[in-house]
């Protein structure tokens, strides 16, 4: 060998040396590294890429915001700030407060401000009292209309109280005894669950 190979010898084993030292590197950080979420990039030339264009976005936004937090920040104005709205559907009540001390026939309305609050009202319990008169016909035969088909014959609530229940246990995690002690706060202390 001359010295020409041999040095070319040592440079191509200098450099294979320090491909096998970076995959070594690459290899402690993934098995004794912060455990985490890592993102393994598309390696295949075929396959397209979808998200450059908006990862390319995302990266220059980054570096904007990372130079917006050595600037002071300032307070905003309120002028821009808007408040929420509640839905169109939901039914309003109105309440006009007049000042206690004002002639409200000799004085004009220039303006008005308007506040809304969200009202919550608990749901109502009726009772449902279906009456079945008796008749007594001409022949002296006796008639009474049938009572209506229900979901737990000879019971004692409405479908309305039973799909509410459902809908508390399933729908909102309710369990059977919070349900049963809200109702005996309403005065059914019948109620058991």
């Amino acid at each position: 060998m001359t010295s020409t190979e041999k040095d070319n010898f040592i440079i191509e084993l200098q450099k294979q040396n320090e491909e096998l030292k970076f995959q070594l590197d690459q290899l402690r950080k993934l098995v004794f590294g912060s455990k985490r979420e890592r993102v393994v990039l598309n390696t295949n030339p075929d396959q397209g890429n979808l998200f450059v264009e908006q990862v390319q976005r995302a990266l220059a936004e980054e570096n904007v915001i990372v130079d917006r937090k050595s600037v002071k920040k300032t307070k905003p104005s309120r002028k821009g700030i808007k408040r929420n709205v509640f839905p169109t559907q939901l039914k309003r009540i109105e309440e006009y407060i007049h000042p206690e001390d004002l002639d409200l026939q000799s004085a004009q309305v220039i303006g008005e401000d308007v506040t809304e609050l969200l009202l919550l009202k608990e749901a109502i319990l009726e009772v449902r009292k279906i009456i079945r008169p008796i008749y007594k016909n001409k022949d002296e035969k006796i008639q009474q209309a049938p009572i209506p088909p229900r979901i737990i014959p000879k019971g004692m609530v409405d479908e309305s109280v039973i799909a509410h229940l459902i809908n508390e246990k399933i729908q909102h995690h309710t369990p059977l005894y919070r349900q049963t002690k809200k109702l005996k706060q309403q005065g059914l202390s019948f109620v058991k669950k």
